[in-house]
């Protein structure tokens, strides 16, 4: 009686048996189609696999071999680039994320398997290429929750701006869902825009980048993760370069735009900075700017400028914004490079002190008079200018070092970019000259900060 062979199914007649030349036709012809990788695609895989089958996809493109023992296709060897983890990985395949730009290993450790990252920790700090200060919105010394007011900052070094309805709310990654594998992302940003409906409404994010001259005449990538809850809203960029104080008048140019989805996606717009050839830069350049603005929504007034992208009511999430030059977006990477590095250079701009225990010192001075003193404290890093006192919060006083708070009511401007120094007004007077004075706040939660903002 006639068997099959385990892996082709050919028949083998019995040695009583009358062999048929079909039989053997069949067999050659299973044996010829057998030679080598089955071509194939994903959908029309082989429905009788056997260990060790090799196919080859024309839709993906990938080599895969058949393991009995996982009953699964796996890719042969070789390696995979893509923004997302390849399906149907076996031990020792390799994937280039093309979101991040690392490389990873997938790794049975003989009782699970997983992605590993070939690249080990670093303890060296990778150059920064990103100009915008706070793009994974990681730094919020304001403590920004929700607003809808316009013209106030949010995340550190972001800015708000719209007109018409709009709220903008701080938001929270659940773990496993930021946009970028291997980056310890946290906070992202959400604006809601309604009421959008009449001309010259806007919404818009933006942040100022120190020195008019930054890329001036060159080519820049802006990338940025996004998503918006409907449809295929669009977000806009735009450049001002501001010359400032003394300088030239602000010059606006547009930057392109892209159409974004209802999931998270990398997006990308490449431009050219105008230059700043022929135009008269302030005496201090910190005063200077280039602009970014990202519009997420625009009546008459923004489209007679660049006719895009218009009115928009939707919800837009926003993350990990990068500014760099050339025309690839390399992996997001912070300006700061670290963590510190990054509440550093938000503190060129703001800092501010948010008191956890009674009666905190946090500068000193004297009196001249008694109505008026100075007060002198130390700023954690040198400011972008002389800083302004932007914020007191509850309960900040002033007080002679041997007696109790009398209170504030005028404070002038800072005179220094390392130490502040400014003169203040008491609320009640009582001091004579030359009595030692100092600035404390009071209960827990009071806030001191200090602004270089532009």
């Amino acid at each position: 009686m006639a068997t099959t062979t385990t892996k082709l199914a050919l028949t083998k007649p019995d040695g009583t048996d009358l062999v048929d030349i079909a039989v053997l036709n069949a067999n050659a012809d299973k044996i010829d189609a057998a030679s080598g990788a089955t071509i194939c695609t994903s959908s029309t895989r082989p429905a009788s696999p056997f260990n060790g089958q090799v196919i080859f996809e024309t839709d993906t493109l990938n080599a895969l071999v058949y393991r009995t023992s996982t009953t699964s296709w796996n890719i042969l060897g070789g390696s995979t680039v893509a923004s997302a983890p390849p399906a149907g990985a076996g031990n020792g395949n390799f994937w280039w994320d093309s979101d991040n730009g690392k490389l990873y290993i997938y790794y049975n450790d003989g009782n699970s398997s997983q992605w590993v990252s070939v690249m080990p920790a670093q303890t060296a700090v990778e150059v920064a290429s990103n100009v915008v200060i706070n793009g994974d919105f990681s730094i919020n010394q304001r403590g920004f929750s929700s607003s809808t007011t316009a013209g106030t900052y949010s995340f550190d070094r972001w800015k708000i701006e719209h007109s018409g309805g709009a709220t903008w709310s701080a938001q929270t990654f659940t773990p496993g869902t930021a946009p970028v594998i291997g980056y310890e992302a946290k906070n992202f940003i959400r604006c809601v825009t309604s009421g959008q409906s009449a001309a010259n409404t806007f919404t818009i994010l933006r942040q100022a980048i120190e020195d008019v001259r930054t890329f001036a005449g060159q080519t820049v990538t802006v990338s940025f993760w996004a998503k918006a809850a409907s449809g295929t809203p669009k977000i806009a960029l735009e450049f001002e370069q501001g010359f400032g104080s003394g300088g030239s008048s602000n010059a606006t140019s547009y930057g392109g735009q892209v159409a974004i989805g209802t999931s998270w996606a990398r997006y990308s717009v490449v431009a050219t900075v105008p230059s700043v050839a022929g135009k008269t830069i302030g005496t201090d350049a910190a005063t200077s700017s280039l602009l970014v603005s990202m519009w997420l929504s625009a009546g008459t007034d923004y489209n007679a400028r660049t006719g895009s992208i218009g009115i928009q009511n939707n919800t837009f999430d926003i993350w990990g914004v990068q500014i760099e030059k050339g025309s690839v977006a390399t992996s997001f990477k912070r300006a700061g490079g670290t963590l510190q590095g990054e509440l550093a250079a938000c503190q060129r701009y703001y800092w501010r002190y948010t008191n956890v225990g009674n009666n905190i010192v946090i500068g000193h001075g004297w009196s001249n008079s008694s109505s008026t003193g100075y007060v002198m404290l130390t700023n954690p890093v040198t400011m972008r200018i002389a800083p302004t006192v932007y914020e007191l919060g509850p309960s900040v006083d002033v007080s002679d070092i041997a007696s109790y708070g009398i209170g504030i009511s005028t404070i002038g401007a800072s005179m220094g970019k390392e130490i502040s120094q400014f003169t203040i007004g008491f609320a009640n007077p009582w001091a004579v000259a030359g009595r030692n004075l100092y600035i404390r706040t009071g209960a827990v939660g009071s806030y001191f900060a200090m602004s270089a903002e532009f």
